[in-house]
């Protein structure tokens, strides 16, 4: 394989990436609430891996979070980086207090 076809598969595998990488803004039925992320736990790596939802006492794991913010249940984004790779973040708000990683952080 010369160079020239190694760049341009490189760039078709970028650009793929690229395109699949998006944000998927939760649509809701009006009249319904999403709940609000108030609280959230990472593992020792720092990843988040619960999330606790106002009005609730119980965190629930971050793949039932993303489900229910599929759903329209809670009010965050859901980031799709690769066909089998999602996370969940808030809504870009300014607030650094609402940051899930600042949540997590007073457990440590």
């Amino acid at each position: 394989m010369d160079i020239i076809t190694t760049i341009l598969n490189f760039f078709k595998k970028f650009f793929t990436t690229v395109e699949k990488c998006e944000i998927l803004h939760a649509s809701i039925d009006e009249g319904s609430e999403m709940k609000k992320i108030i609280d959230a736990l990472s593992d020792d790596c720092g990843n988040i891996t619960f999330i606790l939802l106002e009005g609730e006492k119980t965190f629930i794991s971050v793949k039932d979070a993303i489900k229910r913010t599929k759903n329209g249940e809670i009010d965050a984004q859901v980031i799709t980086r690769t066909v089998e790779v999602e996370y969940l973040r808030t809504k870009a708000d300014g607030i650094e207090e609402n940051n899930l990683d600042y949540l997590a952080e007073k457990h440590k």
